[in-house]
């Protein structure tokens, strides 16, 4: 996949979820809680790991999995 294609899903991932969690407020308040527990990163990053993750507990970058966590 080209750059400008990824980029173009990631801005639709974006969009969408940006939509479904601002549709009531139970589904908005399940996103902040979960941004809540990861909130190192900003709201569009959050947005993007919720929309692929509601359950997530821990993020991190590849090299930090691989490296520090042994995964």
């Amino acid at each position: 996949m080209d750059k400008k294609t990824e980029t173009k899903k990631i801005w639709e991932l974006y969009d969408e979820i940006s939509h479904d969690v601002t549709q009531s407020g139970e589904v908005w308040c399940n996103y902040l809680d979960f941004a809540s527990r990861i909130y190192k990163y900003k709201f569009d990053n959050a947005l993007l790991i919720y929309a692929q993750n509601p359950d997530a507990t821990m993020v991190a970058e590849k090299t930090t999995w691989q490296g520090k966590v042994g995964r």
